[in-house]
């Protein structure tokens, strides 16, 4: 993390015990990252990433789930570690902080039940993440499945007055894309809600990053990067270039 808080999160996304990557959401796109995930967030950890994002995508599309392997990243790694996907209920939230995630995201039960996002707000503020994604800028649930009637900035604002802290916006259209984040997206979101935005979608380029960057000032405190890093596209070595720390 550099002077300004401004943090980049290694995705690490978790489909039958192997680490994966997905394009716009799509299971049937899943191509794979590692056999060994484990490995993977521990490799890109000595390389200096600055947090691991874990997304167990069999509990976000009701297909089991992946709590050892889970487990096992957040008591090796170092670094901090947010863990979503499938968490739609408190004691959900409360059994993967109790394994070791120092932030948990939620997206369904945000939009389901807005009264157990602001108790978790309230408990354990800097713990909770609202995941805030988004397609033709309708928010969209259950691993990006269902879309719901709900818009982003008004969805953004009432997560806000719920005490939310940390609002994960991610552009589904441009997830897996490396085509560039969503500006627009993330100017609106940053509107609605305020500083604690964190950037996710479409990342590709050190060029990418550094737009990204140039949003710490609004309030945007950081970005995950998946595909890029996992394909080559970018490394750590020109992350930490970028960022800093």
């Amino acid at each position: 993390m550099d002077g300004n808080g401004f943090r980049v999160w290694a995705a690490v996304d978790l489909l039958g015990g192997k680490a994966v990557r997905l394009r716009q959401g799509a299971p049937k796109s899943a191509w794979v990252v590692s056999d060994d995930p484990l490995a993977l967030a521990v490799a890109w950890q000595g390389q200096g990433v600055q947090g691991l994002h874990v997304v167990d995508l069999d509990a976000a599309l009701g297909m089991g789930d992946n709590r050892p392997l889970v487990a096992a990243i957040c008591r090796t790694a170092t670094v901090p570690v947010e863990v979503g996907g499938g968490v739609r209920g408190e004691a959900a939230y409360w059994q993967l902080r109790e394994l070791g995630a120092q932030r948990v995201v939620v997206g369904s039960l945000a939009v389901r039940e807005p009264e157990a996002v602001a108790r978790l707000a309230a408990a354990d503020p800097e713990g909770l993440v609202v995941a805030c994604d988004v397609r033709e800028g309708t928010v969209v649930v259950a691993g990006w499945q269902e879309p719901t009637p709900l818009r982003l900035g008004p969805f953004a604002r009432s997560m806000a007055d719920c005490g939310v802290r940390h609002l994960l916006v991610t552009a589904v259209e441009r997830d897996g894309t490396g085509l560039g984040p969503d500006l627009e997206v993330l100017q609106e979101a940053l509107r609605a809600f305020g500083p604690g935005v964190v950037a996710s979608g479409g990342v590709g380029s050190a060029r990418d990053l550094q737009a990204l960057v140039a949003l710490a000032p609004r309030g945007l405190e950081g970005v995950v990067v998946g595909a890029a890093l996992a394909s080559g596209a970018i490394t750590v070595g020109q992350i930490r270039s970028v960022v800093g720390g």
